[in-house]
């Protein structure tokens, strides 16, 4: 969003909302996720959270997670409570026809 122009606040962090539906969805797939390591991930700002350290291979799920799932099904809700200005610049990605490309998404398959 922030090449269209959109800065997000610091205090939002949208790839712990992301990290913890994926968890979620890989959950749903079987995954064992309790079994992934887990570390204090430290942002720019000084912040830590604890989060998970996946494996290579749910990379692929991780790209399609995001663009089909949470920034489809998710994302309104997430700026809608934290940031309303920045859901013109999320419609507007997700109104490109190609939008998943856009992102940096192809599917193969």
């Amino acid at each position: 969003m922030e090449k269209y122009g959109y800065s997000a606040a610091s205090k939002m962090v949208p790839d712990i909302s992301l990290g913890k539906t994926f968890s979620d969805y890989l959950s749903k797939k079987g995954y064992q996720v309790d079994k992934y390591p887990r570390y204090m991930h430290q942002y720019d700002d000084g912040r830590e959270v604890d989060a998970r350290a996946y494996h290579n291979e749910v990379l692929s799920d991780l790209r399609r997670f995001f663009v089909e799932d949470w920034l489809k099904n998710r994302a309104t809700a997430y700026f809608s409570e934290r940031d309303p200005d920045a859901l013109p610049y999320l419609n507007q990605i997700l109104a490109l026809p190609n939008y998943k490309e856009a992102l940096g998404y192809i599917d193969v398959n």
